[in-house]
């Protein structure tokens, strides 16, 4: 993915998470709360925010900005800048929102190449298990539907955690202690990167390509982490890195739809 999007939409990302914790507010006005909704401290701000869509619709545009930058010649939706509509895709237990589809213009009837995009910023130690079988779940109920689906997959985790304590204080501190990532690393490269588009036990449930997006929010602005200080890990961080994501997967894509 192209760099200096990723960039623009962490630092506004970082403002308006810092924002909604100090002022215990919403930062985005609505006709109800035309002053921003306010809570009860910094915490449930945080969560609130967190759960909505504002936090992590930065990383969607910069997503979509970066396969753009590739290939102009792209549909988006929802559309660049947008948020809705998205586009209902079909899987083989339910249909589902599709964060962001793509398609070239001159082949607008194929399927599309599927990009989810999550985050999770707290609790994650705690809530891994959910986590990975929320990534495997959704590959699956695709491809059980259209092995021929291309998806990927963008997540993106902080480096250091916000302290809870701090937060309930409308504070702004981090924990020092940073995730356990040759856990989260070993579990994603074995649902990364399908080799082939055919129907194999060990093959249909992988994502085509994860890009698992590391940032130290602690950090003004904040830093993506690429090298964690550790051989072992940097190799197995190799094949999760965003570098490559975009070009990746539109090459893969061109392929699985005959594009040339």
């Amino acid at each position: 993915m192209h760099k200096e999007y990723l960039e623009q939409a962490l630092i506004k990302m970082q403002e308006d998470l810092f924002f909604v914790i100090k002022n215990k507010k919403s930062c985005y006005p609505t006709k109800k709360y035309p002053d921003g909704k306010k809570f009860e401290n910094g915490l449930k701000a945080k969560e609130s925010f967190i759960r909505s869509s504002k936090f992590i619709d930065q990383i969607h545009q910069a997503v979509k900005k970066s396969f753009n930058e590739i290939n102009k010649n792209l549909n988006f939706k929802p559309k660049i800048n947008n948020t809705k509509p998205e586009e209902k895709i079909k899987g083989l237990i339910k249909f589902k929102k599709q964060d962001v589809t793509i398609r070239f213009k001159e082949f607008s009837d194929s399927l599309p190449l599927l990009v989810n995009i999550r985050s999770q910023m707290s609790s994650i130690e705690k809530n891994f298990d959910t986590i990975l079988e929320r990534a495997f779940a959704e590959v699956v109920n695709m491809r059980l539907e259209n092995n021929n689906y291309i998806m990927g997959e963008v997540f993106l985790i902080p480096f250091y955690e916000l302290s809870k304590d701090a937060c309930e204080k409308n504070e702004i501190k981090f924990d020092d202690k940073p995730l356990n990532f040759e856990k989260f690393f070993s579990s994603y490269n074995l649902i990364n990167n399908r080799e082939k588009l055919i129907d194999e036990k060990n093959n249909f449930y992988k994502c085509d390509k994860i890009c698992l997006l590391v940032v130290d929010f602690s950090s003004t602005p904040p830093k993506i982490i690429s090298d964690f200080g550790n051989d072992k890990l940097n190799t197995d961080y190799k094949n999760l890195h965003y570098e490559n994501f975009s070009n990746f997967l539109l090459e893969k894509y061109k392929q699985s739809i005959n594009a040339g």
